[in-house]
């Protein structure tokens, strides 16, 4: 709903999805969940080592390269890094 409030009014979008409008400002007054800031600051170092390795590294490399920061999963990281359009240079 988030997404399309420039185009379409909160009152029609929540009586479609079958939700109240006060859920959705309630939701959007809803502060950060920890998982939600780890995953930005995890974001910002992939991010950081995509950039500094001129985007050749895909997310096994990524991984191993961040393994000192905490260990994220394999999984995470290649999760994080699919939802943001994140994706390594092939070889032609």
């Amino acid at each position: 709903m988030e997404a399309y409030r420039s185009e379409f009014l909160v009152v029609k979008m929540a009586k479609v999805l079958k939700v109240s409008k006060s859920g959705f400002y309630a939701y959007l007054k809803r502060p950060k969940s920890n998982r939600e800031i780890e995953n930005d600051l995890l974001l910002n170092k992939i991010k950081a080592v995509y950039k500094k390795n001129y985007g050749i590294y895909g997310y096994p490399l990524i991984t191993n390269e961040l393994k000192n920061d905490g260990a994220p999963s394999k999984n995470r990281v290649y999760r994080l890094m699919r939802k943001n359009g994140i994706k390594s240079k092939v070889a032609k």
